[in-house]
């Protein structure tokens, strides 16, 4: 019994950490460096050049679905035999 109390008291104690014992200064203190920003920045130039691309197949999409005829839908891209 004793050992299942140990248990308990051991979960419930070392559940209720918060995040206030890994905080080192103060709440206001915002102290982020070159690196950190260069990070972000590297990140958002990873995005916008992954969305450029996207945005141009969408719009593209966007347009034959409204605009486009279906003859121009159903061209293969490699030409076999059967097509000339």
């Amino acid at each position: 019994m004793k050992t299942i109390n140990l248990k308990i008291l051991t979960t419930i104690l070392t559940s209720s950490a918060t995040s206030a014992f890994a905080s080192v200064g103060s709440p206001e203190q915002s102290d982020n460096g070159m690196l950190v920003w260069g990070f972000i920045g590297f990140a958002a130039v990873i995005l916008l050049t992954q969305a450029a691309p996207a945005v141009t197949m969408f719009v593209s999409m966007v347009k034959g679905l409204f605009f486009g005829t279906s003859s121009e839908a159903s061209l293969p891209i490699v030409k076999g035999k059967n097509n000339k």
